[in-house]
């Protein structure tokens, strides 16, 4: 298998997994507080999990150093602001982009925004600063 498909399909399944536990916390934390602050935290969170999971995928056998984490800990700190932009722009404007879809959908309208936000951040700026500046 092509070298760039294999880290993509594995780094895709290592953020599926941080992608779910940030979908269950923020929903679960929807109920405890606002929307936006309860995607935050569930960014926060789900951060460290998925630099687990890459590291992993990217740098088989390979110690972590100060430099992969400084560039890993930038590329967080950017995905965390895109993806936080983004929800945050979608729920201030749920009532206009909630009309969009199917009835039995608008009930999990947090949800869905934000899977929507992260798997754009995932293929537009994630995947790849990690693969071409973090881990190289």
């Amino acid at each position: 298998m092509n070298d760039n498909i294999r880290l993509i399909i594995y780094s895709a399944l290592g953020g599926f997994v941080a992608s779910f536990v940030y979908l269950i916390v923020a929903y679960v934390l929807d109920f405890i507080m606002k929307a936006n602050t309860s995607n935050l935290v569930s960014l926060l969170i789900t951060a460290f999990i998925n630099f687990i999971l890459q590291f992993k995928t990217f740098m088989k056998r390979k110690k972590a150093n100060t430099n992969i984490l400084i560039k890993y800990i930038i590329t967080t700190i950017l995905d965390i602001i895109g993806t936080q932009v983004g929800v945050m722009y979608l729920l201030k404007h749920k009532d206009y982009y909630s009309k969009k879809l199917p009835n039995y959908l608008k009930e999990h309208y947090n949800t869905i925004v934000r899977i929507i936000i992260s798997t754009l951040l995932f293929f537009l700026v994630s995947f790849p600063l990690r693969k071409y500046w973090v881990f190289i």
